[in-house]
Formats: structure tokens, C-alpha cells, sequence
């Protein structure tokens, strides 16, 4: 009888010792599962944070995109100048070539809300004045008030902006030189028409161009500010209003100079001007 009393605590006293051992297996083993899944979670919100950043650069680079292929067609050649035929497998495509299927960007969908119609560019004959000068501002401007504008949606309209002789010079140049972006047609046209005679003669006609009673302020303000970009495209405003003054009779150029700070607008300097040629003696002028 004692002996069984003793297996039988003896038997008990292992159940006991194995059920401790096996709650601090299951202990250990719950710690370790906590652990795992800790490290599951920090990796998932890693990984999230991962994604949304290079969501965001990669929207970065979509926005970049025209206007760092336009730096590198200013500096490189397509593969038209190797294979002619390239030309018709990349060709450029413009807004109303988008079919249903086409992914296009939320920036670019607005892009194209705010794009006006092709037929709203400034035409450019290459026998005007400042046609040209007109048409690259205009252009200019779009990539201004459009900052998400694709380089070929303007490219690509170009066409219908030359007509007459620019016509075939823009049709020969795009034929030679195959698909370009618009830093390097508006660096084309400059070099084309803005020569050196053109602007010899631009010269002669703002020198020559003085002020008098009979001329109208603003049209006269307007057509030496136009010749002035001519001659000098970099010019600063200062600079600008110094040479309006000194195409001005002295009794005006006092008035003005009382009138306008030194980098006023050329519309305060119009609207200055046609206040002081009523309003002084040489505007008190009788036929």
C-alpha cells in the first residue's frame, strides 16, 4: 500500500513538474507569436509608407516628365535621324488622339480642360514684324498658366500656327529634323527670323521714333516696348522705361519722371503720358 501511495505521488509530481514545463513552453511560445506579429505589423506600415512615397515620386516625375524630355531633345537626336521610319511608330500625339482606353493622369485630364483650341494660336506668315514674337509669348504663356502641360500637346499644333512662307520653312525643318520640343523650335525661329538685320532694323525704327502730339500714348508706348524686346529680349523694365524717357520731349519726360517710379508698368507709363500731354504746354496743342 505505501509503495502504490508513492507512485502514485510520484506520478502526480510529474504531471505537475511536465504541466509547468508546458505553460512556460506556452508562455514562451505566446511571447514569440507576439513578437512575429509585432514584426509583421511594423513591416506592413513600412512597407505602406514605402508605397505612398514612391507614389508620390513617381507623380513628382510625371509632372517633370515634358519638361525634362524637352532638355533632352535640346540636346540629343532621336532615333528619326537613324531609322526614318521611327517617326511613324513614335509618332506624338495630340489631345483629340486620347481614345477611351488611354490612361491619362488627373493633372493631365485637367491640363486638357484649360488647353485652349488649336485654332487659337497666333498665326505666324514669317513676313510680319513681330509675328513670331507674338507666337513664342503665347506659347510661353501657355506653359505658364498650364504648368502640367505636356511638351507635344503644343508641338503637335504647331502646324496650325504657320502659314505663307513659314509654312514651308516649319515643314522643311520638321521633315529634316523629325519630332522636336518646343525649347528647340522656339530656339529655330529665333535664330531664323530674329537675325541680325531684323534687328539692325528694329533699331532704326525706335531711334527714329520720337514722341510728338499727333501720336496716340498708348500705341505709341506699346510698338517702341515691342522694339525694344526686338533689340533686346533681356532687357529689364528699368532699362525699358529709361529708353521710353529719352524718346520724349524734356517737358514730358519731367512730367512722366514726377508721375512714375523707375520700374513702373508700361501701362502706368501710357496712361502717365496721356495725363501730362493734356495737362502740360506741349499737350495744349491747337492745329
Amino acid at each position: 500500500m505505501k509503495k502504490l501511495t508513492a507512485s502514485i505521488d510520484k506520478i502526480v509530481k510529474t504531471l505537475q513538474e511536465g504541466h509547468s514545463q508546458l505553460s512556460k513552453a506556452s508562455e514562451e511560445t505566446n511571447k514569440r507569436l507576439n513578437l512575429v506579429f509585432e514584426e509583421q505589423h511594423h513591416r506592413k506600415r513600412d512597407r505602406d509608407c514605402l508605397d505612398q512615397d514612391i507614389n508620390k515620386l513617381f507623380n513628382v516625375y510625371h509632372n517633370m516628365k515634358p519638361r525634362l524630355q524637352g532638355h533632352v531633345m535640346d540636346n540629343t537626336y532621336y532615333q528619326d535621324d537613324i531609322k526614318p521610319d521611327a517617326m511613324l511608330m513614335n509618332k506624338a500625339r495630340s489631345p483629340s488622339q486620347y481614345q477611351d482606353g488611354d490612361s491619362m493622369s488627373y493633372s493631365e485630364k485637367e491640363a486638357l480642360k484649360q488647353l485652349p483650341e488649336a485654332s487659337s494660336l497666333p498665326k505666324f506668315s514669317g513676313t510680319g514684324q513681330y509675328d513670331h514674337m507674338e507666337l513664342i509669348d503665347y506659347i510661353d504663356g501657355l506653359f505658364i498658366d498650364v504648368s502640367s502641360i505636356p511638351d507635344y500637346w503644343i508641338t503637335a499644333r504647331l502646324n496650325t500656327a504657320f502659314e505663307g512662307h513659314a509654312s514651308i520653312w516649319y515643314t522643311e525643318m520638321k521633315e529634316r529634323h523629325g519630332r522636336r520640343s518646343w525649347p528647340w523650335w522656339k530656339s529655330q525661329i529665333i535664330q531664323n527670323y530674329t537675325n541680325g538685320t531684323w534687328i539692325w532694323q528694329k533699331t532704326l525704327l525706335f531711334e527714329n521714333d520720337k514722341y510728338c502730339v499727333d501720336k496716340d500714348p498708348y500705341e505709341w508706348c506699346l510698338m517702341k516696348s515691342k522694339r525694344l524686346k526686338a533689340i533686346d529680349p533681356q532687357r529689364i523694365i528699368q532699362m525699358r522705361n529709361h529708353k521710353l524717357l529719352t524718346q520724349m520731349p524734356g517737358e514730358l519726360v519731367h512730367a512722366v519722371k514726377c508721375r512714375c517710379n523707375h520700374n513702373c508698368t508700361l501701362d502706368e507709363i501710357s496712361n502717365t503720358l496721356q495725363y501730362a500731354r493734356r495737362r502740360s504746354n506741349i499737350g495744349r496743342y491747337t492745329p
